[in-house]
């Protein structure tokens, strides 16, 4: 087996491989608790879609949204999870990864 020494192509891996796969990882973590959360219950506050999420920051230049808004988002949300959760998917995502996990 030859040995990658190129300058260029470590770099790429310490600079855009293994900080995105850190990135994906954390990323599943997140998902996996937003939807574990939605389906505990959380989802039932948005059960009318045209309802308005009333969170008093349209002044900030945040978007209203209304109830659909969040079920579509969680449904996108859970397309990548899906993607994410499939075999063997995130082992080769976490074996570049090198920093600890860091999710808010």
């Amino acid at each position: 087996m030859a040995a990658i020494t190129d300058p260029e192509a470590i770099a790429f891996v310490n600079n855009y491989v293994r900080p995105m796969c850190e990135k994906v990882r954390d990323l599943k973590i997140l998902l996996d608790e937003t939807t574990a959360t939605w389906f505990l219950g959380v989802n039932s506050h948005f059960s009318t879609g045209s309802d308005t999420v009333e969170d008093g920051r349209e002044s900030e230049g945040v978007t209203q949204l209304l109830a659909s808004d969040v079920s579509n988002a969680i449904t996108q949300l859970m397309a990548i999870q899906s993607v994410l959760n499939g075999g063997g998917v995130m082992d080769v995502v976490r074996k570049p990864t090198v920093r600890q996990v860091e999710v808010a």
